[in-house]
């Protein structure tokens, strides 16, 4: 056990059965030195450059933009498509109910919609967001629309370079000054590049050969650290599956940082040589994720 202190929270790391680590809170600031911190290695990784992060819809709820199913329920209930609930809810559903609204309202109504409800006039980064600009990582894949991780980056003094399209990815940035954003699934300012319904993910593949390339390169090179994705997306699942198969025990292992996940899930993190960081789902959930990502900053000291 190791007990992490730091400004937002204490947090206790335990070893479990399955090679992931569960996380509870911990009024006492002690700390037990008998077993090395849990997190040694992704910590070195990150200093020698080995690490990106893939940040899912999960990392803006705190800053208080809907989550995947919260967005595509509202659609749904527009047009009274039936959507299971969210515990039953495939990525499948709901890029077919995405779909259904399209067939029904056309796609500038969809692409409205989602400018209205992921607007983030008034919102600021979280304290997560923060955090995760202060690491060394230069290389940020998400499926998020919204800019707060761009404006993250530029308070944290470094250079964006966004990657929406093919086309951009020669003029990625590289330095410990520069980040390289890759919205995988757009930016609401350039509609044509947004993926969400069927019809938007059957040409993805066509589209953006290159980003996906850029995609399966990264997954295979780099340690992955997951953030706020809860990986249901099929398409995703797809590229991962095929370098799983291709890779086998080879493929270097990633860190998946949830909250309250179902032991079925956790089998099929394991069995994508995925590592749990599994934080309480109680209290400030953006507090104790900026908290375990403070205690991998370089210079920041696990007491």
């Amino acid at each position: 056990m190791r007990t992490l202190i730091s400004g937002f929270s204490v947090l206790q790391c335990f070893s479990d059965s399955s090679g992931g680590f569960r996380i509870t809170n911990n009024t006492k600031e002690e700390a037990t030195m008998d077993k090395p911190y849990p997190y040694a290695d992704l910590k070195d990784n990150l200093h020698k450059g080995n690490v990106v992060a893939f940040v899912g819809a999960g990392l803006s709820i705190g800053a208080g933009l809907p989550g995947w199913y919260s967005l595509i329920s509202e659609l749904a209930q527009r047009i009274g498509y039936e959507l299971p609930p969210a515990q039953w809810a495939t990525g499948e559903a709901l890029i077919d109910a995405a779909q259904a609204y399209i067939n029904e309202q056309r796609l500038h109504s969809l692409v409205t919609f989602l400018k209205d409800n992921l607007d983030t006039t008034g919102k600021s980064p979280t304290a997560a967001h923060q955090a995760l600009a202060r690491l060394p990582i230069s290389l940020v894949l998400t499926a998020n629309y919204d800019d707060l991780l761009e404006r993250a980056y530029r308070d944290a003094g470094k250079r964006v370079h966004i990657v929406v399209r093919d086309s951009n990815i020669p003029f990625m940035r590289s330095g410990l000054d520069a980040v390289n954003i890759v919205k995988l699934y757009g930016d609401l300012d350039q509609p044509d590049t947004i993926v969400l319904a069927r019809q938007q993910y059957e040409a993805f593949f066509l589209q953006r050969p290159q980003m996906i390339k850029l995609l399966e390169t990264e997954l295979g090179r780099s340690h992955v650290l997951y953030l706020g994705w809860s990986h249901s997306d099929p398409h995703f699942n797809l590229v991962f599956g095929e370098l799983l198969n291709r890779f086998g025990e080879f493929m270097r292992p990633g860190y998946a940082v949830m909250f309250d996940l179902p032991e079925a899930q956790r089998k099929e993190l394991e069995r994508k040589h995925i590592r749990l960081v599994q934080l309480p789902a109680n209290g400030d959930l953006t507090g104790q994720l900026a908290a375990w990502l403070n205690s991998l900053i370089p210079g920041e000291a696990v007491q």
